[in-house]
């Protein structure tokens, strides 16, 4: 009887037991697919953290932008709202100006004004001191000055003064209110600034008579007395350019005695 040798039984050589095989196989394919799961699993995990870190990096920048939005608009309305003061204080500073020069024309213009003054007051007393120069002994009181205007004309253009005069002759011969009635009547009325005068010859009462010769215009709504030829009056005008040109009168009153 022969005798089978023990390393050759299919129990103590597994690669020889088909059952054996295939449980191995079996592990094997276990393990791979428990390595495959831990690899996928590894890499989900792995894309999701990726993809957490890629929002939140996206996100990051998008709150740096709104800050640098926000910062920007800040900055606009800050420029926008100091540009607004400059344009508000440059206009303050231009309406000052502007009130400064008005200013100054009215003191250049009131300068101007004190200096004419001061100039027509300088004639006045150069001529009122003529007058009493040539006059003042004569008697001739305020005519003193009459003469003086129909000698020097210039010298009281504009001024008003008072002449003791007579009515002169007319050639209607009748009283100075009728006579100028009559003149507009005859001559018509008027110049031509519109105003309602005639012309009336008045000459030098005593001690005056042969100085003074004076036409004076004579305005028809004036109120006059009802003097006649060579009756004495006191005949207030303002002064124009000659004894005979631009006299008017502006009151017309018999003397007191």
């Amino acid at each position: 009887m022969t005798v089978k040798n023990q390393s050759e039984s299919p129990v103590s050589n597994p690669s020889h037991n088909p059952k054996w095989l295939l449980k191995g196989i079996i592990g094997l394919v276990f393990v791979a697919i428990g390595l495959s799961i831990g690899i996928v699993v590894g890499n989900v995990r792995g894309n999701a953290i990726n993809s957490t870190a890629v929002a939140d990096a996206a996100n990051a920048v998008e709150q740096a932008v709104e800050k640098q939005k926000l910062a920007e608009s800040r900055m606009a309305s800050a420029l926008a709202a100091r540009e607004k003061d400059v344009l508000d204080h440059a206009r303050v500073i231009a309406e000052r100006d502007a009130e400064i020069a008005q200013r100054d024309e009215k003191l250049a213009a009131s300068a101007k004004t004190i200096k004419s003054l001061e100039e027509r007051i300088t004639t006045r007393e150069t001529a009122d001191d003529e007058a009493r120069r040539k006059f003042g002994d004569s008697g001739l009181g305020q005519n003193g000055l009459v003469i003086e205007f129909i000698d020097n004309p210039e010298k009281f253009k504009g001024r008003e003064l008072t002449a003791r005069v007579r009515y002169g002759p007319r050639p209607s011969g009748g009283r100075l209110d009728m006579d100028l009635k009559q003149h507009v009547t005859q001559y018509g009325e008027g110049r031509g600034d519109g105003k309602r005068r005639t012309d009336i010859w008045f000459y030098g009462s005593e001690p005056a008579r042969a100085s003074i010769d004076l036409i004076i215009e004579v305005p028809t709504d004036l109120e006059l007395p009802a003097a006649r030829l060579d009756d004495e009056l006191l005949v207030t005008f303002k002064c124009g350019t000659s004894p005979k040109t631009g006299n008017i009168a502006t009151k017309i009153i018999r003397p007191q005695k």
